[in-house]
């Protein structure tokens, strides 16, 4: 990496730091006091941090340029002012507006490790001073060599960790969007491109990875292979995201730029702000040229990867200008439709039939005939094991052998892109960072970029993954009816319309929203989602299990009884047992509106039940499936399973009836053979059929149903009855169903 950019991206990184000392003690002394955390607590020699008290050298002048340019991307309209140290954090998504009812809320004070859901009030608590000091320590003397690489990394890390929930500023009453973290990358992202073209123009790069899901569920379910199932579907997930690391970095390392260019990284693609060049075509063809046919040569046609970028002057970076970015979304829709021209010169591109006749026993790709299982396969299930004994750990990319010899073999994980090396290491060693490496603490914020990421499997008490089978069958509750296995597919309604269109703002003097689509927002709602689904996603797996076994009256045999495969971006795969599947579901909306306050964003969900020795991969196809039936919703916000669709403010109620059915088997008011009759009858009918069997149900009932529940007996008719009492007759109808069938598999023996 270049000196030179690396020392300007970090001075920039830091130049509003006194911004964090000023509210943790009361000091207006910019740029003394920049100058004074420079030599004092960092350690960094007198003429880098002579730039924060001469404004004529030449990199203070770069630093207040591109200051200027995120300034302005992060300004808010608000003619109110208050320099206040109350003044906290406001959530980005109660800027999110298509009409409906959103609540102001705010973050507390706190460390990113330590977040919790935004509030609607604002705490009275200041704990400014003790985040400073907790701060302070953990960068001392990180420059006393200068400006390194480690250096670097440490205090991006050290500064997502602590000012990721600070507001850049404390002058508008109402709070602000912006974090102090997020001006401060932005402003370090600017300032490295402008350092050698000085220039207002830059590129922003976007790139997409597909074939992801194709890629995850490509495993042969035969009986050698089902008990690594479960690893294989957990390798498989963290191996694309690290795949999707080791693009945007080879992207980073190209032009020697940082973590700070990093616009938004999920496994499914990334989005990077890269420096104006004359010949950023051919540049980013060379770079290109070996990711792509390394991943042919690794995955055929399987998983892909396209690019586009385009070009934006500083005005339209302020405003993420919406002409460029559908521009940048339509660039790369059309090079997925010629993905492969880039390979086509290739010998091998095209199908040649294999010498050999033997194929993984676990993913079906022609291998070598004296080995069993393909080299992609050994290194999916060395991540798995990885991540299965390590929650926390980090990811370090290209290739650093020489960096690495303190580590044994049993302390990393080498996977090998062919383009660049990753490892995975529990406990960072090294002394110092090779300036070209990259690093992602997973959730541990202490160097580099900080990924959270919901690393949730059940485990046996030998530290391993359990299989599906073995989940359902130990982990469903005993007083919990079938034990099947289901799977959850959830992911945000309408997140492209957000993005695009849902940041608004008043205009002032004006009656008229206007479109506030400004890049450090966008960089916000990004964080804030990567927030829901990688770190709080975790906790509600754990509370809904707790619950589970607390609401049936079972010692906890497992913290934990779902299987997290996926949780990225938006959206979300988790295997579990089929009862707690369906009341996770149900939290997780929940704790996504808590999270939110906002109705003009909602999850919606499908939920397929199937028995555990079935395939997975069809398995998740289906649920799908189902949660594009519940999109079909007027107002999407639904969750579809066992053919019914219901929104979910009245899943909670559904549920409830369910229970209450339940406990009616269970207590001998009803049987379950009668009431699976009654649902028979009921099953498959329109409002007009239905109303021709209500005098069975009622006959039924009254005939199965002795004199002692006669109460009980006139609660479940009026439940029928309802159905008749208002205009929605089909929709209570299927909910009806849905009701009898899920009190019947909650008490059906295996």
């Amino acid at each position: 990496m270049n000196q030179e950019i690396l020392s300007i991206q970090f001075l920039a990184l830091i130049h509003d730091i006194d911004k964090f000392y000023q509210r943790a003690y009361g000091s207006k002394d910019k740029e003394n006091y920049t100058y004074r955390f420079c030599k004092d607590v960092l350690g960094l020699d007198e003429e880098l941090s002579a730039v924060f008290t001469d404004s004529e050298c030449k990199y203070a002048k770069l630093i207040e340029r591109a200051n200027c340019i995120s300034n302005e991307i992060d300004n808010e309209e608000d003619s109110s002012y208050l320099e206040d140290n109350s003044v906290r954090l406001k959530s980005i998504f109660s800027e999110i507006d298509f009409g409906k009812e959103r609540k102001k809320a705010y973050f507390n004070l706190n460390k990113i490790g330590c977040s919790t859901y935004p509030q609607e009030t604002v705490e009275t608590e200041n704990h400014y001073k003790e985040l400073w000091d907790a701060f302070e320590d953990s960068v001392k003397g990180i420059c006393t060599n200068g400006i390194s690489k480690y250096a670097f990394d440490r205090m991006y890390a050290m500064l997502f960790e602590y000012t990721t929930l600070i507001p850049d500023s404390n002058l508008y009453k109402d709070g602000s969007f912006v974090s102090l973290f997020d001006h401060s990358k932005l402003t370090s992202a600017i300032a490295g491109c402008l350092l050698e073209h000085q220039t207002d123009s830059f590129y922003m790069y976007e790139f997409d990875v597909s074939g992801i899901q194709k890629f995850i569920f490509k495993v042969v379910e035969g009986s050698s292979t089902k008990k690594g199932i479960a690893k294989a579907l957990r390798g498989r997930s963290s191996y694309i995201n690290l795949l999707t690391n080791a693009i945007t970095y080879s992207i980073l390392d190209k032009f020697d730029l940082t973590e700070s260019n990093i616009i938004f990284n999920t496994g499914g693609g990334g989005t990077i702000l890269l420096p104006f060049e004359e010949n950023i075509d051919s540049i980013l063809k060379d770079v290109e040229r070996p990711v792509k046919e390394a991943l042919f040569e690794m995955f055929g046609d399987t998983i892909t990867f396209v690019s586009a970028y385009v070009e934006m002057n500083a005005e339209e970076l302020k405003v993420f200008k919406q002409e460029k970015a559908l521009t940048l979304k339509m660039k790369l829709d059309e090079n997925k439709s010629k993905k492969y021209n880039e390979l086509f010169k290739r010998d091998n591109f095209f199908f040649q039939m294999s010498a050999s006749q033997n194929k993984c026993n676990l993913c079906g790709n022609e291998i070598d005939d004296d080995i069993e299982r393909c080299s992609t396969c050994n290194a999916i299930e060395h991540i798995s094991d990885f991540y299965t004994k390590y929650d926390k750990g980090f990811v370090i990319c290209y290739d650093v052998n020489d960096a690495l010899k303190e580590y044994k073999d049993e302390d990393l994980e080498k996977i090998d892109f062919k383009y660049c090396q990753i490892y995975l290491i529990p406990k960072y060693k090294m002394m110092s960072i090779p300036s070209h490496v990259y690093i992602d603490s997973i959730n541990n914020p202490e160097l580099g970029n900080v990924r959270f990421l919901a690393n949730l499997v059940p485990k046996n008490k030998n530290g391993n993954i359990m299989s599906f089978g073995s989940i359902v069958d130990e982990l469903t509750p005993d007083t919990c009816g079938d034990k099947k296995m289901a799977i959850l597919k959830m992911d945000v309604d309408n997140l492209g319309a957000v993005f695009a269109f849902g940041l608004k703002e008043k205009k002032e003097g004006s009656k008229q929203r206007v479109l506030q689509r400004s890049l450090s927002k966008y960089l916000t709602l990004s964080r804030s989602m990567e927030l829901f689904f990688g770190k709080f996603l975790v906790q509600i797996c754990k509370d809904v299990t707790r619950d589970i076994y607390a609401m049936e009256n079972q010692s906890m045999k497992n913290e934990n009884m779902f299987y997290i495969d996926y949780a990225g971006g938006d959206d979300l795969v988790i295997i579990g047992p089929a009862y707690g599947i369906v009341y996770l579901a149900k939290e997780i909306n929940e704790k996504f509106n808590q999270f939110v306050k906002n109705e003009n964003m909602s999850i919606s969900g499908g939920i397929f039940i199937q028995d555990d020795k079935s395939p997975i991969r069809f398995g998740v196809q289906s649920a799908e499936d189902l949660l594009e039936e519940s999109k079909g919703l007027s107002s999407k916000n639904g969750i579809t399973m066992i053919h019914t669709t219901i929104a979910f403010n009245k899943f909670d109620e559904l549920l409830q009836c369910a229970q209450k059915y339940k406990g009616y088997i269970n207590d001998g008011v009803i049987s379950r053979t009668n009431l699976y009759s009654i649902m028979s009858l009921i099953r498959d009918k329109d409002y007009a059929d239905y109303l021709r069997t209500i005098p069975l149900i009622q006959y039924s009932l009254f005939r199965n149903i002795d004199k002692n529940h006669s109460e009980k007996r006139e609660d479940i008719l009026r439940d029928f009855n309802k159905i008749s009492s208002y205009s929605n007759h089909d929709e209570l109808l299927n909910q009806m169903v849905l009701i009898l069938k899920l009190a019947i598999m909650f008490t059906r023996n295996s």
